[in-house]
């Protein structure tokens, strides 16, 4: 789920003018409530939307933390929003 986030993330930085960090978290979220759906509709109907959801929620949230930790670090003197550095 992180892989396709981080790959709708890259659609929509080529689309829009967003940060690295804000498009990680637009793709993260949108497959977070996409995959549940799949999950549930491919079980015949034995799993819980909800249930599924929770699950790829807290997976979500993991693999956002790994995108945000493995992202390239930037080399020039302007730092991403929201960054501490001056």
């Amino acid at each position: 789920m992180a892989l396709t986030g981080a790959a709708v993330a890259w659609v929509l930085r080529k689309f829009t003018s967003l940060t690295l960090v804000q498009s990680y978290a637009i793709g993260v979220f949108i497959m977070t409530c996409f995959a549940p759906a799949l999950y549930v509709a491919g079980s015949d109907g034995r799993a819980s939307f909800v249930g599924a959801w929770m699950q790829y929620a807290i997976g979500g949230v993991v693999g956002f933390v790994i995108l945000c930790s493995t992202r390239p670090k930037r080399k020039d003197n302007n730092p991403d929003e929201g960054s501490l550095r001056q």
